[in-house]
């Protein structure tokens, strides 16, 4: 209460003054990087807008609808945008790695000189400084944040789509309700418009058959994503295990290769020293695809979409059945459909994110 020119702060019980003030730095972070892109990327914030819609004719939106719309365009564009920068910081330091194997190998069994080991000093210099910058700028956070925002707000958009006057920001991020604060409260402000989510939609048969099949492409949209991707990440899982187990095949065969080749008088006596340094490169090689894959959750991830695609792929033929009979019934069965999948999207979103939070790129890492 203000006293003269005295006032006294005071926060919730459980809260501090520092929780909001962290809450308030993140939504201002995300401000200031979309005043600073949005130049640069409005035409995939335009073309991520397109896709929301999955074909769709848009028109006739209300404001909060066209406000959610726009929110999830640019949060998904920037957790795009993150994500790809943070990729090749991540996909750099494993290379720096790879390098910096090489030259330590080549120095114990080729006889490498100063040169070489300053080659590979430099690589780990470089690792390091890649995983320090890439923790210090935040870009996986920003990545995860902004992808969780966006995943949110696409369910919000499909439950005003079909009428449903559910908010995600109920809903969402209960596993990490202190540190995810902010995108509640982003999410709330679908609630602040004057057309309330209970009447953004008129009650006639016509509308209701466009709301229904408005939200079936999206279920479809995302039973195609949920495939696509997952597959991805079994193609990319399949693809670094062959590579470590043919390099831990190489490193196990190449010492005794070098063992034995003293014992042959046609070979050359270099190809023992080669020998050792293929083989300790391919267990180098070998253990960093192991746990590049770890690290990017392949495995993990490729599961979770494979479980999310046959949700909504059932999903999808069931509101196709309800489109079909068009009845009072089967339009509040469709809602009910709706209502469900968006808990089970926030969830999985919510399994993503703690996931993710626990795979970072550190310095440690850099370090060897």
């Amino acid at each position: 209460m203000p006293t003269g020119d005295n006032y006294r702060i005071t926060s919730p019980g459980g809260t501090t003054e520092a929780d909001f003030e962290a809450i308030y730095q993140l939504l201002d972070q995300y401000n200031a990087d979309l005043a600073r892109f949005r130049v640069k990327l409005a035409p995939r914030a335009a073309q991520s807008r397109k896709h929301l819609f999955e074909g769709a004719d848009p028109a006739g939106l209300k404001p909060s609808m066209d406000w959610v719309a726009d929110v999830y365009s640019w949060a998904g564009t920037l957790a795009i945008h993150f994500a790809r920068q943070s990729l090749r910081l991540w996909n750099a330091v494993f290379a720096f790695l790879a390098v910096a194997g090489v030259a330590l190998t080549s120095i114990h069994t080729l006889r490498g000189g100063g040169s070489v080991l300053a080659a590979y000093y430099l690589c780990l210099v470089l690792a390091f400084v890649t995983a320090r910058w890439e923790r210090k700028k935040k870009r996986r956070n920003r990545h995860e944040d902004y992808r969780a925002l966006a995943e949110a707000l696409r369910v919000q958009f499909f439950w005003m789509v079909a009428g449903l006057p559910d908010l995600a920001a109920d809903e969402y991020l209960r596993k990490q309700a202190a540190v995810m604060a902010w995108i509640r409260d982003a999410m709330s402000e679908c609630g602040l418009y004057e057309d309330t989510i209970q009447r953004i939609w008129g009650a006639t048969a016509e509308t209701t058959a466009a709301r229904l099949e408005l939200t079936r492409r999206w279920v479809e949209g995302q039973a195609k994503f949920f495939l696509t991707t997952g597959g991805r990440h079994d193609a990319n899982r399949i693809r670094f295990n062959r590579f470590a187990k043919a390099a831990a095949a190489v490193g196990l065969v190449a010492p005794l290769a070098g063992f034995l080749i003293p014992y042959c008088k046609a070979c050359p006596e270099p190809w023992e020293s080669w020998a050792h340094a293929v083989g300790g490169i391919a267990m180098l090689w070998a253990a960093l695809a192991w746990n590049y894959t770890e690290r990017r959750s392949f495995v993990q991830e490729a599961r979770q979409y494979a479980e999310m695609y046959d949700l909504f792929h059932a999903a999808a033929g069931d509101l196709k059945e309800c489109e079909r009979n068009a009845t009072e019934a089967s339009f509040a069965a469709a809602n009910g459909i709706v209502r469900d999948l968006g808990r089970e999207a926030l969830a999985e979103n919510d399994d993503w994110l703690a996931m993710h939070r626990e795979r970072k790129l550190t310095p440690e890492l850099g370090a060897g």
